[in-house]
């Protein structure tokens, strides 16, 4: 059975079309269209009672609109030649991976996951294609004794690094293979290209095992792979969809 929407009240007018929405609950719903966004689209769609709860109650923007293999994004207008043509089928899924902008507590100085005596600023930006960045900026206090010309990145007292690369997802654990990478510093490990970190999902926030260069002049577990928490920028939601994404 084929479910209509009515078309929305206040959308632009031209020239009207109809697209058919499935979801992997089988239902089949017709909607009447205009010159909507598809972050509009979504919205109407949540609705209506002929949309399943789970999909009502998500976050709007954690829904994806998937045509063929392609989400469409939030801001294309249903007019703009790119976007679904009268007639067309599109998928409704829910996010299942992080997406977003994630970053560590501010922890009290001299205190960091990899020793005394150490700091550290991380970030994740997890895209909704399924790629991520990670940046981390360490410092150690150290007992060189520094002048003018002291540099910290050749003395073992600083650390930039930034990682790239793509997601998998295992339920709410998932892997991160790392394709590209940028260092600064004296780093003692070997990561490379094509190795993978380990991350857990949270509700706002993500558990992630990264490589800390750290804590080798102080007491702790560092250097080496340790787990730190990063909290979702709930500041920057507007711009990213909330929480997770899908795995197409």
């Amino acid at each position: 059975q084929v479910n209509h929407i009515p078309m929305a009240t206040d959308a632009p007018k031209c020239a009207t079309k109809t697209l058919h929405v499935s979801t992997p609950t089988g239902e089949d719903i017709e909607l009447s269209c205009e010159d909507e966004t598809i972050l509009q689209l979504k919205m109407r769609l949540q609705s209506s009672e002929q949309v399943p709860e789970k999909f009502r109650t998500a976050p709007t923007r954690a829904l994806r609109l998937v045509f063929g293999t392609e989400v469409l994004p939030d801001d294309l207008h249903l007019s703009d030649p790119a976007g679904p043509k009268d007639g067309d089928q599109l998928s409704l899924i829910v996010s299942l991976a992080p997406c977003g902008i994630y970053k560590s507590e501010i922890s009290e100085v001299g205190h960091g996951p990899a020793a005394d005596n150490t700091w550290i600023i991380a970030s994740a930006d997890f895209t909704d294609h399924g790629d991520f960045t990670i940046t981390m900026e360490e410092s150690e206090i150290t007992s060189d004794d520094e002048d003018e010309d002291y540099d910290p990145y050749e003395n073992r007292a600083a650390w930039d690094h930034c990682y790239r690369g793509t997601v998998q997802m295992d339920g709410s654990d998932f892997r991160m293979t790392i394709t590209s990478m940028e260092r600064k510093g004296i780093f003692d490990d070997k990561l490379s290209h094509g190795d993978e970190l380990l991350g857990k999902l949270g509700h706002n926030q993500v558990e992630l095992q990264l490589p800390f260069a750290a804590g080798g002049c102080n007491s702790g577990p560092g250097p080496g792979l340790l787990w730190i928490t990063l909290m979702q920028d709930i500041s920057l939601e507007d711009r990213r969809p909330s929480g997770t994404k899908e795995s197409l």
